[in-house]
């Protein structure tokens, strides 16, 4: 190998490395967001358009665990209507378009 492709190689080194670095570090922060909504109730939308509540008990690099899972969809009607998935639902993250932690109602007014 000449110098010439030594140096850019070594360049190439150079810029990579604090690259790798943040790519790694935002992976982590991602992961940690999603390690805060453990034991929460979540509602997760497919890349394929489907709606899964239930609460999120297991976060895995290639897979989301839930709990007392609901699949939420439209009804002959037109309406939403739900389905009670028995058991754990695995949801792989390639599967998934977004989580999204629903607000609670807000509390009535004690003067009411």
């Amino acid at each position: 190998m000449g110098d010439g492709a030594l140096t850019i190689v070594i360049g190439l080194g150079i810029v990579m490395a604090p690259l790798l670095v943040m790519a790694g570090w935002f992976a982590a922060q991602r992961q940690q967001r999603v390690d805060r909504l453990i034991r929460h109730t979540v509602i997760i939308e497919t890349t394929d358009a489907r709606t899964i509540k239930g609460v999120l008990v297991a976060s895995y690099a290639d897979t989301f665990v839930m709990a007392h899972a609901v699949y939420v969809g439209v009804g002959p009607d037109g309406g939403q209507t739900e389905f009670q998935l028995p058991g754990e639902v695995w949801v792989p993250r390639g599967q998934v378009s977004f989580i999204h932690k629903p607000s609670l109602p807000d509390a009535a007014p004690s003067n009411l």
